[in-house]
């Protein structure tokens, strides 16, 4: 397992804190989403990931599952599936509005 990340925070962002090209972005990803003004973005590598699309990592669980530990001793929070073999990980900032986020790969 390895996990990538450059450990550099970035900001989560309300649909009214994105810029114009960035609403233009998530209105073309997200269309059909209910209440849009309500959720929270994150952008890596110019794609926007709902910040509820996340699973949260739950240590009693985690802990006990072969090769994860890396995950729960790394401090990441959550995982979004990519694909079977990879995720992306976030881990939120202690001020709640940034965040870091890695690449798993099994």
């Amino acid at each position: 397992m390895r996990i990538k990340t450059n450990n550099k925070p970035r900001p989560i962002l309300s649909y009214w804190e994105l810029s114009n090209k960035q609403k233009n972005i998530v209105d073309k990803e997200y269309q059909g989403l209910d209440d849009i003004e309500n959720h929270s973005f994150i952008f890596y590598k110019d794609f926007p990931y709902l910040l509820s699309d996340f699973t949260r990592v739950n240590n009693n669980i985690w802990c006990n599952m072969p090769n994860n530990s890396q995950i729960v001793t790394g401090g990441w929070h959550g995982y979004l599936s990519e694909t079977f073999f990879s995720a992306i990980l976030i881990k939120v900032c202690a001020d709640n509005e940034t965040c870091i986020i890695g690449v798993y790969y099994a």
